[in-house]
Parts: structure tokens; C-alpha cells; sequence
């Protein structure tokens, strides 16, 4: 019985280790893909994702204030955050270099991503 419950704890140990890995590659990916696609003057939008546990950082490279938000949950809530005064402009595709909608498009891809992501940690388990 003993050993039964130490193969459960295990067993639970891994899938929480791979729920940590799932939540911060997709963090992570999304936050790239975020820049990638980022519509480029200065760079400095595209400098201002910034990723966040359980509150919105508002916060800016040079300390300028603005706020669009994307919001990504786990067991926290992480925030990719892009807050210059002209964040939601870009988004809404203020921008010829990227269309209205861009950023939701990117959240949309996250859930497939996540699928695959889940799928080979548990080929790999």
C-alpha cells in the first residue's frame, strides 16, 4: 500500500512540474510572439511587454503610463502588459504594420498551443 501511494505522489508530482512548464512556456511564447508582431517605430512599444504575476504592471520602460492587458490563467494569473499611452491604439490597428485585432488573434492561438505543449509533456512523462 505503501509504495501504491508513493507512485500517486509521484505521479502527482510530475503532472504538477508539468503544469508549471505548460504555464510558463506559454507565458513565455505568447510574450514573444507579442513583440514579434509588435508594430515597430522606435521599438519602444515593442519593448514594453512586460509579464506579471497576479496584478497588471502598468509600469514602462521609461515610466510612462498607458494600459492594454492580456490576461493568461493557471493556478496565478499572469499579465503580458504593454501600458505606453499608445498600447490599445495599436492593438485597435492605429498601425499600418499591424492590423486591428492582431493581439487577439495572437490570444486565440494559445489554447492550441497549450494542447500541444500538454501533448508532449505526457509523451515525455
Amino acid at each position: 500500500m505503501a509504495n501504491d501511494r508513493q507512485q500517486i505522489q509521484n505521479i502527482i508530482k510530475k503532472m504538477k512540474e508539468n503544469a508549471d512548464i505548460l504555464v510558463s512556456t506559454i507565458v513565455l511564447e505568447t510574450q514573444a510572439k507579442l513583440k514579434e508582431e509588435s508594430p515597430v517605430d522606435t521599438g519602444r512599444f515593442r519593448a514594453n511587454w512586460l509579464i506579471s504575476e497576479n496584478e497588471i504592471d502598468d509600469s514602462t520602460v521609461e515610466g510612462e503610463t498607458g494600459s492594454y492587458a492580456l490576461e493568461i490563467t493557471a493556478d496565478k494569473n499572469y499579465y503580458i502588459t504593454n501600458s505606453v499611452p499608445y498600447a490599445q491604439r495599436l492593438a485597435e490597428g492605429w498601425s499600418q504594420q499591424a492590423p486591428a485585432g492582431w493581439v487577439e488573434l495572437i490570444a486565440a492561438g494559445i489554447p492550441a498551443r497549450a494542447k500541444q505543449i500538454a501533448e508532449a509533456l505526457n509523451r515525455n512523462a
